[in-house]
């Protein structure tokens, strides 16, 4: 989804210019309240800042209005006591702080209509394992952005936050893969960097004018040098195994100038400290270089955000997703990219080096993300 982002002195002239610039169609995905040198800055008043996009794609689904209708006279529209609140100053999406907004609030049930729907929202999006610093935020953002009419509406909510979802989750450009002549894969045993290295060599022996060469630092795993071998030599590329760090900066260093070179290295246990200083030492062995972490959708909610973390201080550059073929609960990826902050590089479905990678679709993976219908 492209995305821009309008300023105005309040929520109804933002959406009056999103409409007029980007039509009915438009997509509102967060507000904040600003400041700024605009003309209402003085008489002491914020202005909003407003995200809005317009999908890409053809869905059947309905669009929702930017600027709701005004009711019949004889048929008021009571507004939730959330809405009432005022916006919140806090930035874009992924970095705001977790909202109160979803706190039960006093009263009759008559006086805050949507809070039945908003709690089926959130358990049903818990349930897949959608973490719940973005549950706060999806939740505090359909209170300010989606007018009560649509509040109540399951069905036109599901569609607002999925493509709510599908916003925060950046791509890098392929033309960014593999710049600096080294890519490097890391992640934890099982998580598929052997055989995404060599989708990785597949790919670039046909669409690279540099000589691919593949390093195994993976020297360590029973199997992993036949395996690297049987793989290099259905490809005809070189194949160069390294024992030691000295040995793989060296390589690189001959190697790097008129080659693409792929590292494969040892499994990393995001739990243990001895492993994550080693994976350093090699890391920095490889100077300048395209670090991804490999992160396999089949992987715990708990496991994958604590092997975010553990690999925040290394210099990675973005997320493969891998075996997204064997879930369809894509709410721990959604998670991880979202606490990382790093962009998705390439999907792999299936070991087989011909069940190619894929550009990464925010879309798909948020499609995915299926709410519960209310009772």
């Amino acid at each position: 989804m492209n995305t821009e982002t309008f300023r105005a002195p309040d929520m109804m002239a933002a959406l009056e210019n999103i409409q007029r610039k980007l039509g009915s169609d438009a997509v509102v995905l967060s507000v904040r309240e600003v400041f700024d040198e605009s003309c209402w800055k003085v008489w002491k008043k914020p202005g909003v800042e407003v995200k809005a996009g317009i999908r890409e794609r053809s869905s059947d689904k309905p669009s929702l209005p930017l600027i709701p209708e005004k009711p019949a006279q004889d048929d008021p529209i009571e507004t939730p006591a959330q809405s009432q609140e005022p916006l919140k100053t806090a930035p874009v999406i992924r970095h705001i702080q977790p909202s109160s907004l979803y706190k039960e609030q006093s009263g009759s049930d008559e006086s805050r209509p949507q809070q039945p729907l908003y709690k089926v929202v959130r358990e049903s999006l818990s349930s897949q394992d959608i973490i719940h610093s973005l549950l706060d935020e999806i939740t505090r953002t359909c209170l300010e952005v989606l007018p009560p009419q649509i509040q109540g509406d399951m069905h036109r909510v599901e569609s607002f936050i999925q493509d709510l979802i599908s916003a925060e989750l950046r791509v890098m450009p392929e033309i960014q893969v593999g710049k600096s002549g080294v890519i490097c894969l890391v992640g934890s045993s099982g998580s598929g960097k052997t055989s995404t290295t060599a989708k990785l060599a597949a790919k670039f022996s046909q669409e690279d004018d540099r000589e691919v060469v593949w390093i195994a630092a993976d020297t360590y795993r029973a199997g992993a040098i036949a395996e690297a071998k049987a793989y290099t030599e259905t490809m005809g590329i070189r194949y160069y195994p390294t024992y030691s760090s000295e040995e793989l900066a060296d390589l690189v260093a001959d190697l790097r100038d008129d080659h693409l070179i792929l590292v494969d290295l040892f499994d990393s246990n995001p739990f243990r400290k001895g492993s994550q200083e080693m994976l350093e030492t090699y890391l920095k062995a490889l100077g300048v270089a395209d670090i991804y972490l490999v992160l396999p959708a089949t992987t715990k909610l708990p496991d994958v955000l604590s092997i975010v973390e553990s690999y925040q201080e290394l210099p990675i550059r973005g997320i493969i997703p891998t075996k997204l073929d064997e879930t369809r609960a894509y709410g721990t990826i959604i998670s991880g990219i979202w606490q990382s902050g790093l962009p998705l590089v390439y999907c792999s479905n299936g070991p087989s080096v011909l069940d190619d990678l894929q550009a990464p679709d925010p879309d798909v993976l948020a499609r995915n993300i299926i709410i519960a219908p209310a009772n």
